[in-house]
């Protein structure tokens, strides 16, 4: 079998068939050095793909009508085009396209084409340097791009902050991250992202041809605080970790182990019975009047001023102040 150094080596030669590359024998430092070095690798060639990707949308450009790129190979737009080439999402395509708008690509101006501002260039230097990854650098732009007003200067000191942490976070990480920086930067926009997220919660009830509903949704940050910890204290045996119980509790948590549902089905069986149980709470309404119990945090200092950003607990999202005060008038405050 081939090294992981042969196959590295020998990556872009297409020419070379694919060999199994024996690892079993690798020490701990080098197989995680291994698979730090593939994701630079990967990385480089994401900076590859989205020049190519980039120039893919130029050609492609809605203008060009007909003549353009994609619309003579028989697809409506450059993502089809390379999603259709690569064999990859639509999804992962736009990823490339937006970052190749970011990246230092030299082409004919085109007319009235706006200047790239410096903390987006920060991005696309970063993505061509093969220190960040596209989906990061789309993840950095789409969080940092905030109400118009913020400065310059604080926006390209912020996205060099972000950049200098962002190859010791995962992308989930990164995303908690950069919202914690969006906000600092921005944080008489928090109550208008709060809102926004609020629009895009969804429930959707599909009936299958098995006989089966699906059932999908989002639910933005207020709504999840409510409904999560409520199924991870259903399944929280499952999620393994030190747990520190009451002895009565003990019982209960080595009933849940057992149980033959798996996690999921357990998740959906709680669901249905707290529905079922809410929906029998009072005949003329469907849940009755009494509230959840949600946490949300907020220092004291943003109450005061009402200028700052609150959680709820177990959310990664900020929320306005007015929310802050509307859980507290419903059910009090106790200070730390």
């Amino acid at each position: 079998m081939a090294s992981i150094t042969d196959s590295l080596t020998r990556v872009g030669d297409l020419s070379v068939p694919f060999a199994p590359v024996s690892v079993a024998g690798l020490g701990d430092a080098e197989l995680l050095a291994s698979q730090g070095r593939i994701a630079e690798v990967r990385r480089r060639l994401d900076a590859v793909a989205a020049t190519l990707a980039g120039e893919i949308a130029h050609r492609s450009r809605r203008e060009l009508g007909h003549a353009g790129l994609a619309q003579s190979e028989g697809v409506r737009t450059a993502e089809e085009l390379i999603a259709k080439v690569s064999g990859t999402s639509t999804r992962e395509a736009r990823t490339l396209v937006k970052a190749a708008e970011l990246l230092p690509v030299e082409r004919p101006l085109v007319p009235d084409a706006a200047p790239v501002p410096r903390w987006q260039r920060l991005i696309g230097d970063a993505v061509a340097a093969a220190t960040i990854s596209a989906e990061a650098a789309e993840l950095i732009r789409t969080r940092l791009t905030v109400a118009e007003g913020v400065d310059e200067d604080a926006l390209a000191t912020a996205v060099e902050r972000l950049l200098a942490e962002a190859a010791g976070l995962t992308i989930e990480q990164l995303a908690i991250r950069a919202g914690r920086v969006r906000d600092e930067l921005d944080l008489a926009g928090v109550a208008a992202r709060e809102q926004e997220l609020r629009a895009k919660r969804f429930l959707r009830v599909t009936p299958q041809l098995d006989g089966m509903t699906r059932v999908t949704g989002l639910l933005d940050p207020e709504s999840a605080a409510i409904v999560v910890p409520i199924l991870d204290a259903a399944t929280s045996p499952r999620r393994g970790g030190p747990r520190f119980v009451a002895p009565d509790a003990i019982e209960r948590a080595e009933d849940i182990m057992r149980d033959e549902r798996s996690t999921e089905q357990l998740t959906l069986d709680t669901l249905v019975d707290l529905v079922r149980a809410g929906a029998q709470v009072d005949p003329n309404r469907l849940l009755g009047d009494r509230k959840p119990a949600v946490r949300i945090l907020v220092t004291k200092t943003d109450l005061d001023t009402r200028v700052g950003a609150a959680f709820f607990e177990g959310q990664t999202e900020t929320v306005s102040i007015d929310t802050a005060e509307r859980f507290i008038c419903s059910t009090g405050a106790i200070p730390i």
